[in-house]
């Protein structure tokens, strides 16, 4: 497993996980061309993404030149579905949901692909609030949460659900 963070901050927002091969992108605040670049760095291209788990939908976490890279490459948008209206709101967005390529989840833990599964928090901020995430594999666990301000106890406690498999 491998976690690199490709930056983080009003610029934009973007981590890459890698495991058993595959990739995924906690949120998409760079454009592709950006996060080609800065992907290359970490020994990867933009077609080993499979997966955008997004926190929200602010452009520093997820640009609207995703949407073609997404359906020409087949990567799938993960957000919460109490994030769709939000996800609306960005332009040609309905390429994403034509293309089914658009999963939603809800406060239960999901597997992202055989081996990794996420559990999510969901955390205050503006509006709808962001979403936290826990990724937990049999050997590892990494978690990720932006735009809080301050950590909430809740967070601090461990409270987002945890897979069953977890220790």
């Amino acid at each position: 497993p491998k976690v690199c963070v490709l930056g983080s901050g009003s610029g934009g927002n973007s981590t890459v996980l890698t495991h058993a091969g595959r990739s995924l992108l906690i949120d998409a605040g760079f454009g592709p061309r950006t996060t080609t670049q800065r992907l290359a760095q970490a020994g990867l291209t933009l077609s080993d993404i499979r997966v955008i788990c997004v926190t929200h939908f602010d452009t520093d976490h997820f640009r609207k030149t995703w949407v073609r890279a997404m359906v020409d490459l087949g990567i799938t948008l993960r957000c919460h579905r109490w994030h769709l209206s939000d996800l609306r709101r960005v332009q040609n967005n309905q390429q994403l949901l034509a293309a089914g390529l658009v999963e939603t989840f809800d406060e239960s833990p999901f597997e992202v692909w055989p081996g990794l599964r996420a559990a999510t928090i969901r955390l205050q901020h503006d509006g709808q609030g962001t979403i936290g995430y826990r990724f937990d594999t049999e050997s590892f666990a990494v978690g990720l949460a932006t735009d809080l301000g301050h950590a909430p106890e809740s967070l601090c406690a461990g409270s987002c659900h945890v897979p069953e498999h977890s220790p």
